[in-house]
């Protein structure tokens, strides 16, 4: 109270800040929370709402999110009117998810634009190009409506200046606020299919191979699946075998099920992360340890994507020498030909910084103009 005393009459006007969130996976909020609050250039509001749910997607309440919000202290209100938003007068506003179908419809980015610079944090890198099954990304209209999009590598977009790189906002606890990954016993595998379930998923096309290896008691499996993945797995032909052969890897002592939004303390302490196209194998690179990808075979990467597969093991099913099973093995081993290609290539293609994070780097935007 006595900065805002001081700033009255002062001329000084602070910088307003709302974040709307409607999403569990929070990690790209917190280190940015944090620098905001205590800075005194700032007001910071966060609004905790419903996502609304489709069959492929279920909805979260926004009470579930309040929950998370509070375990992580982050003062927030719950279910605001948007009429309340514009008496807060922001000058900017974070959005969580970058999509106007799963928020009401008074925070649609529309209506949210005519307040202020609607802004969206990636929560993930793109590995892929926005067209075919993926054009709708290109064509949301939250993208027209934003005023910027804050992403992680400069091989993104980069002759949209809509797009603005600032580093993996995300991996900002593990990286430079000394929050600490998880630790297994033996040799530790993350596995994360993709959680479609179906068609560009490697569930049902590996899943005989991980209760294979999963049955040596010296091997810790930490398999990461997306909540969606079971509603996807309903409409797979095979789903009655996938199901039954889950049940079996979740009753082995050594197999860990993984999810919610802090799954990258148990995936960032693995030894090797075995996954289908997801964001999740350019934040494992940050490790420098092994990534197999299961799904690389006929995806239409993006610059970014292509870089990052020159540092990863790609399978495709088949048995012999690329088998999932020998690749896992060899590299067990020690026979790691891929190690100099990833050192130092998560720093080269994030705009990664020995000491600044990257939540002080958007500060520094943000206080520019964003």
């Amino acid at each position: 109270m006595r900065i805002d005393a001081l700033l009255r009459g002062s001329g000084i006007r602070r910088t307003s800040i709302v974040f709307i969130v409607n999403d569990l996976y929070v990690n790209n909020i917190l280190s940015l929370y944090e620098e905001l609050t205590k800075d005194w250039r700032f007001t910071v509001s966060v609004i905790a709402c419903d996502r609304i749910g489709y069959d492929f997607s279920p909805a979260v309440s926004s009470q579930e999110i309040s929950t998370l919000l509070s375990r992580h202290g982050i003062h927030h209100d719950v279910d605001l009117h948007v009429d309340r938003i514009r008496e807060l007068k922001p000058d900017y506003l974070f959005l969580s998810n970058p999509y106007d179908m799963f928020i009401k419809e008074e925070f649609h980015s529309g209506e949210l634009a005519r307040i202020g610079k609607v802004l969206h944090m990636s929560y993930g890198t793109v590995l892929i190009r926005w067209e075919g099954d993926y054009q709708f990304l290109a064509d949301n209209q939250f993208l027209l409506n934003a005023y910027r999009f804050f992403t992680e590598s400069a091989y993104l977009f980069p002759d949209d200046p809509k797009f603005r790189t600032i580093g993996y906002l995300k991996l900002d606890a593990y990286q430079y606020y000394g929050r600490p990954h998880g630790a297994f016993p033996g040799f530790s595998i993350a596995w994360k299919p993709r959680w479609t379930g179906y068609a560009d998923s490697s569930l049902a096309t590996y899943i005989d191979s991980f209760v294979r290896i999963a049955q040596d008691p010296d091997v810790t499996l930490n398999l990461v699946l997306h909540p969606n993945v079971m509603v996807a797995l309903s409409r797979n032909p095979d789903a009655e075998r996938i199901s039954a052969l889950l049940d079996v890897l979740f009753s082995m002592p050594n197999v860990n099920a993984v999810s919610g939004p802090d799954f990258l303390d148990a995936v960032l302490g693995s030894d090797i992360f075995v996954g289908d196209v997801s964001s999740t194998l350019a934040e494992f690179l940050s490790t420098e340890k092994p990534i197999v990808w299961t799904n690389l075979a006929g995806l239409a990467l993006n610059d970014l994507g292509r870089r990052l597969a020159t540092a990863c093991y790609a399978v495709d099913g088949s048995d012999g020498a690329n088998s999932l099973e020998t690749v896992i093995a060899r590299v067990r081993a020690g026979i790691d030909p891929l190690q100099a290609s990833r050192s130092g290539l998560f720093e080269r293609l994030f705009e990664g910084h020995p000491t600044r994070s990257v939540a002080l780097r958007l500060k520094s935007l943000l206080l520019r103009g964003a």
